[in-house]
């Protein structure tokens, strides 16, 4: 299918979404691939909206399962610098796709880590951190930054109930689940 694109007219000044900071005022300049509350098909969509000042802004989607926030970042950076510098394409960045290959789709994903652990009704209490792992420098050989795909997990921590109130202890515990995402976890997730 391609690319979708669509284009939009916004009858406004691109300033008042500039100076404004909520974010509800952007949420219309990005693609909606949401209609009937599921995503999709599309692997990027674009949409370039037209302001009353002559002002555009270009507001872009990908679907988590295509690529992560750094795949994005890398792929965002590589065309701004393909229209900015289309006779010199020299030091143009060249991204990889390994994705599919390193991780093949998987129709069953249980995401639980504690699905089989468990079997007694636990009283947790839980702190959320967003502090997702880029898997890319954690293989070996490790993947350029560049590499497109969504190559990022989620980190856990387990704290048992008497150290829960210990900072430093629950500091400990986010290290050592951040340090478990090595080579050799890899290596278990790519066999599954």
């Amino acid at each position: 299918m391609g690319v979708r694109y669509l284009e939009a007219k916004v009858d406004s000044m691109i300033m008042d979404v500039i100076e404004c900071h909520e974010t509800e005022m952007v949420d219309p300049l990005i693609p909606n691939l949401m209609g009937n509350g599921e995503e999709e098909d599309d692997i990027f969509a674009i949409q370039v909206s037209y302001f009353n000042c002559g002002g555009i802004a270009i507001g872009t989607y990908v679907p988590h399962k295509i690529a992560d926030e750094v795949s994005f970042f890398s792929f965002m950076t590589s065309w701004a610098a393909i229209s900015h510098q289309h006779d010199n394409m020299i030091n143009i960045l060249k991204p990889s796709f390994p994705s599919s290959s390193l991780f093949p789709p998987n129709e069953k994903h249980d995401c639980n880590p504690l699905s089989e652990v468990w079997k007694e009704t636990l009283v947790t209490r839980r702190f959320f951190f967003t502090q997702a792992v880029n898997l890319r420098s954690r293989m070996v050989p490790p993947l350029s930054e560049h590499a497109i795909g969504n190559l990022v997990v989620l980190a856990y921590a387990y704290c048992s109930y008497e150290y829960s109130n210990d900072l430093t202890m629950m500091r400990r515990k986010v290290r050592e689940g951040i340090r478990r995402l090595d080579d050799e976890y890899i290596r278990r997730v790519r066999g599954d």
